[in-house]
């Protein structure tokens, strides 16, 4: 299961629900040095749209992204939800790629349920016909190429046609993560998160190992916003696995290990 899990790092925020547009030629626009960057295809009547809003970020930069899902028929679709019990609703998935085009992967697994602990599995969603669906969607810019993908299921549920826009290519700069430094321990376990200028905030995602078991915040529902002091989900934490960062900056991350006694 992790395997499929992590082929998408993402979280959702429901935006808006709008009757659609007529349909769009797959298409990737690079129209202006300062305007978004936007892939679109439309298949089996749904029309699927990634916007980047800058085409230039940090190296492993925290970014948010828009996804539209568009129904140009008159019957209601069903697209299949990513994943399991972190993202039942999710409509659409962002996937990160390297310049080999080979899914990226966060060097340590953050802010989701292990397989034996998941609640429950997800299903399907139904989007009525000639409706939209806009979702706000996190990536971690791992690499240099983004696309977006969904499923949509046949009435049966039996077969489902995955639908992927085309990519896109972002520019990665210098990486300007923060400087994160753990102190204390036992119960006084925290993270200090330090950066360059003033950013608004921080935001991460982690895991928490303690006697009650895994506590995840993060990656694939939502990133929790923070000052500059973070605690673990649980104490006294044994195994701490955290990345954090600032919107559009480069994150960091580190894992915990508390002393042997």
């Amino acid at each position: 299961m992790h395997s499929q899990m992590v082929r998408f790092a993402f979280a959702i925020v429901l935006t808006a629900v709008a009757p659609a547009a007529h349909a769009a030629v797959p298409s990737v626009s690079h129209s202006h040095a300062d305007s978004p960057l936007v892939a679109r295809i439309t298949s089996q009547h749904i029309r699927l749209t990634l916007i980047v809003p800058k085409r230039s970020y940090p190296a492993n930069a925290l970014v948010r992204l828009n996804v539209t899902v568009q129904n140009t028929s008159s019957a209601t679709a069903h697209i299949q939800a990513w994943g399991y019990c972190e993202f039942p609703k999710l409509l659409p998935a962002v996937e990160n790629l390297d310049k080999h085009g080979q899914g990226t992967l966060l060097p340590i697994p953050v802010g989701f349920y292990p397989a034996a602990e998941c609640p429950s599995a997800a299903g399907h969603n139904a989007l009525a016909g000639h409706h939209a669906v806009t979702q706000q969607v996190w990536v971690l810019l791992l690499g240099p190429y983004l696309r977006a993908a969904l499923l949509v299921a046949d009435a049966s549920y039996d077969h489902h046609t995955e639908i992927d826009t085309p990519k896109l290519r972002v520019s990665l700069t210098r990486s300007d993560a923060p400087t994160i430094h753990v102190l204390g321990a036992g119960l006084t376990v925290r993270l200090s998160v330090r950066a360059r200028g003033k950013p608004s905030g921080f935001w991460y995602s982690d895991n928490s190992q303690c006697r009650k078991g895994v506590v995840p915040r993060g990656v694939y529902r939502f990133w929790t916003a923070a000052g500059r002091t973070i605690r673990p989900g649980c104490n006294p934490v044994a195994t701490w696995q955290i990345a954090v960062g600032a919107l559009n900056h480069s994150i960091a991350w580190l894992t915990y290990r508390a002393p042997r006694r």
